[in-house]
């Protein structure tokens, strides 16, 4: 019911359902045996991305460089993924400074652009999109010549602020750290058990997460198939009772009256 709604909304050109049924689609809730639909999925990526939605941009852009629904399209995919960009959504900013230090999706090493871009994921990193943090912090462990040059005090703030946002490759970064005397952080048992503690937290957190809307699908199916069952038992109930009336005669509550004095 919910994806239908959504739909006769996305049909009515409404951005934020677009965006929506699209990721419904995507996850597979709402499809066939809950598979993932990218068919469907990416056409309402680029309709909500039309309507300037910066997640639907990057979702488009990520659809396109992997072939998830449409040809995959390393130019259209930058497209996309600059268009996000330009609205500072911080994984695409990432995307496009991965990009642009290694060379992919089509454009040439440089690595004070991609640098540039993910300086500028990190100002805006979030839970969801924390992997620039992390990526500079590694970057400012080694520096890059005419770039980047060597912090390991900063390094390690950056891997800090991403194992707060919930990153567990920072996190075990640091517990390292702390663990050996890495990276000009002191040998701190405490500290670095803290942080090896806070991966499997993490962990657990993203495995039962992962593991609800399985749950959710369960409980729906049973609440579906209760319903069902306690509405058929109530149709052979009054079929019964049709088919066989009360014959059991009717008995007066009134109070029995007593005969009158001298009669």
């Amino acid at each position: 019911e919910a994806t239908a709604l959504l739909k006769r909304n996305a049909d009515r050109g409404h951005m934020p359902s677009q965006y929506f049924l699209a990721d419904c689609y995507a996850n597979g809730i709402g499809t066939h045996k809950n598979k993932q639909d990218f068919d469907r999925a990416y056409p309402l990526f680029v309709l909500a991305a039309k309507h300037g939605h910066p997640d639907a941009s990057y979702r488009a852009g990520t659809c396109c460089e992997n072939g998830w629904g449409c040809r995959r399209e390393s130019g259209k995919a930058l497209q996309f993924y600059r268009k996000a960009a330009a609205a500072l959504h911080p994984g695409a900013m990432y995307r496009l400074g991965i990009a642009e230090l290694n060379g992919e999706l089509g454009l040439s090493k440089s690595p004070k652009e991609g640098v540039k871009w993910l300086k500028r994921s990190a100002e805006h990193a979030t839970a969801e999109f924390p992997h620039a943090l992390h990526e500079l912090a590694l970057l400012h462990e080694r520096g890059i010549d005419n770039v980047l040059f060597v912090d390991f005090e900063y390094a390690a703030e950056l891997l800090a602020q991403a194992a707060e946002l919930g990153y567990a490759p920072s996190a075990y970064r640091l517990g390292e750290c702390y663990e050996y005397g890495k990276m000009g952080c002191p040998q701190d048992p405490a500290l670095s058990i803290h942080y090896y503690v806070r991966v499997l937290l993490i962990c657990l957190l993203s495995y039962l997460t992962s593991l609800l809307p399985v749950i959710l699908r369960t409980s729906l199916h049973n609440k579906a198939t209760e319903t069902h069952a306690l509405r058929s038992q109530r149709g052979t109930s009054s079929a019964h009772q049709a088919s066989f009336p009360n014959l059991t005669p009717k008995h007066s509550c009134g109070r029995r009256r007593l005969p009158k004095r001298g009669s």
